[in-house]
């Protein structure tokens, strides 16, 4: 073999080397430098003291429709029961919500949205579902979910973002809000 091509195949070889070693340099401290940091849509789940929760009563006829998604298959409608909706002592505002889908299907389920303003965190909690035979029946093990960034949640972060989440101080900030969600005229999604 020629010397020239010895020396050719010698510094390919050792730059391949080299390049081989700056990538794995560089994969192990993207993987230890993950391990320390989280890069995520997703927010913390909240750290406050929750109170304790019991199911409601059976809902009334006091529904307020507060979101309408228009989809390809018809109008889905979210209804807050405004007799249900409480702001508890841990700021966590709780309803009775009713999601009429395009076919006339209802689903009622009791939950709780935490606005955490300081942080700008908001989260979904889902205590309980009711079926008309059998009544409420809840959730034993109900975690937070993050609402930002959650696609499937929209009309939640719709109802979060343009009422439940506004800071509104009062004497009795449930009637308050109960008052607002009345006057208030329904969002429209896609």
């Amino acid at each position: 073999m020629h010397p020239n091509i010895c020396h050719s195949f010698f510094w390919r070889g050792a730059r391949l080397f080299r390049l081989a070693a700056v990538i794995f340099s560089a994969s192990i401290a993207l993987s230890a430098y993950g391990q320390t940091t989280t890069y995520s849509y997703k927010e913390p789940v909240p750290t406050f003291q929750e109170a304790p929760v019991n199911l409601p009563a059976t809902p009334d006829d006091s529904w307020q429709t507060l979101v309408l998604q228009i989809m390809p298959t018809g109008v889905a409608t979210y209804q807050i029961n405004l007799t249900s909706l409480q702001i508890g002592a841990d700021r966590v505002v709780r309803f009775v919500w009713r999601h009429i889908a395009p076919s006339g299907a209802a689903t009622l389920t009791y939950e709780g949205i935490h606005c955490n303003l300081e942080e700008k965190g908001v989260h979904r909690k889902v205590y309980g579902f009711f079926s008309p035979s059998t009544g409420w029946f809840g959730i034993r093990q109900a975690q937070w979910q993050p609402l930002l960034g959650n696609k499937t949640l929209i009309a939640h972060q719709t109802l979060a973002q343009e009422s439940l989440c506004r800071d509104t101080p009062s004497s009795n900030p449930t009637d308050t809000l109960r008052e607002a969600l009345r006057r208030q005229t329904p969002s429209r999604i896609s």
